[in-house]
């Protein structure tokens, strides 16, 4: 089972209470086992999903979904893939997110790959800061590698 079914499995056991701060419409989850999960999360804020380019021949249709700030662009749409591998930097922000941080900036990661300007920077920040993570020996954090079980 890959990681990312294995986090939203495990989330959803003590995750409750998180305002909403926006609901979402993933276009990819319909029949999915997770699907309930995922609606949760992301009425919760927790998830956000990926915006893809449609091919011109759906653009006509416009997208269904929201995005975090405003509906999406024009020939794109909103989906979660929830059958893809969780990378390390969605772990730590769907983590925090879960405890309800929205993440430091006021802390800088001394990790050398974790850009300050990404979206997974404030959480990946606020995990260095109170030691929850302190990346690898070469001091990276690889953000975009997938989350081994010895990982989470």
């Amino acid at each position: 089972m890959c990681m990312k079914n294995v986090l939203i499995g495990l989330l959803a056991l003590f995750l409750s209470g998180i305002v909403s701060a926006q609901e979402l419409t993933f276009e990819d989850i319909a029949g999915h086992w997770a699907e309930t999960t995922i609606v949760e999360y992301a009425k919760k804020g927790l998830v956000k999903g990926y915006e893809e380019v449609m091919p011109s021949s759906v653009k006509a249709t416009g997208g269904s979904a929201a995005s975090e700030d405003a509906a999406p662009a024009l020939g794109t749409r909103i989906v979660f893939r929830p059958n893809a591998t969780i990378t390390r930097a969605e772990a730590v922000t769907l983590a925090f997110r879960a405890v309800g941080s929205a993440g430091r900036r006021d802390i800088m990661s001394v990790l050398s790959d974790v850009d300050q300007a990404e979206w997974y920077a404030p959480y990946v920040n606020e995990a260095q800061g109170l030691k929850v993570i302190s990346g690898f020996p070469d001091g990276t954090f690889r953000p975009h590698e997938p989350v081994s079980r010895a990982g989470a």
